[in-house]
């Protein structure tokens, strides 16, 4: 069902969160907005044990329908509600929290990271991906064409602000996706073209993403940090 390039990305998500902790595929695992459950296939068919696929109602996924395309599913707990920011969870419920594509979407920004920080457990990891940068080259293009699906966009600063307001403590950030990867509004033939690139697109993305200032470019800003109980002075503060 998807594209070589769009599976790439997904597994490159998933060797993040390896990278970041030898035990991850025994925590339990939030794929927040998991939408079509693409990654939350992904993750249990990589060994992760522990992974709940959450989505709110109003987004018209049917996750029945889903494992039709991802029979894996039928191992994810999949959790659906009618709040656009309230959790279904209890408190500290989870150890890693996976944002793919969604912040950036979420009507109530600041409810929604508040509510992922309390689900949780200390110096539980939350790691962002695919956030919109503003200086993105394929933003503007988008924009300039009417056809930007993105509300907000933020800067690198920003993202990592917002984070750290909500409690969460920055590990790293990085910018990626200097070279479009779904090419969604573009024809077909090119599309073609594009896909036997895979290997030296991403190579070429890993390599070009790091050059400063050409990387401020980049689609996305993306990010991984952990809730942090030293910080809650700052929660405090940021909400006066």
């Amino acid at each position: 069902m998807y594209s070589e390039m769009f599976l790439r990305n997904y597994r490159r998500m998933i060797s993040i969160i390896l990278a970041s902790d030898s035990a991850a595929r025994d925590r339990r695992v939030l794929d927040w907005g998991g939408g079509n459950g693409i990654l939350s296939d992904l993750l249990h068919r990589d060994g992760f044990r522990h992974v709940t696929l959450f989505d709110v109602k109003a987004t018209g996924y049917d996750f029945k329908a889903l494992l039709h395309s991802y029979p894996s599913l039928k191992h994810v707990r999949r959790v659906a509600s009618s709040q656009p920011a309230r959790l279904p969870f209890r408190a500290k419920e989870f150890d890693i929290v996976i944002s793919s594509g969604v912040l950036e979407h979420v009507p109530l920004i600041h409810s929604s990271l508040d509510e992922i920080y309390r689900v949780l457990e200390l110096y539980g990891r939350f790691f962002v991906f695919h956030f919109p940068q503003r200086t993105s080259y394929t933003e503007a293009i988008a924009r300039l064409r009417g056809v930007s699906p993105h509300p907000r966009t933020y800067s690198m600063y920003n993202l990592r602000k917002l984070a750290l307001d909500h409690g969460f403590y920055i590990e790293r950030s990085w910018r990626f996706n200097l070279a479009p990867k779904t090419l969604n509004y573009f024809p077909t033939a090119l599309k073609m073209l594009y896909e036997p690139l895979t290997d030296f697109i991403y190579a070429s993305d890993k390599a070009l993403s790091k050059v400063p200032l050409l990387n401020l470019l980049c689609n996305s800003i993306e990010l991984q940090a952990f809730k942090a109980p030293f910080l809650e002075n700052r929660i405090h503060y940021a909400a006066r």
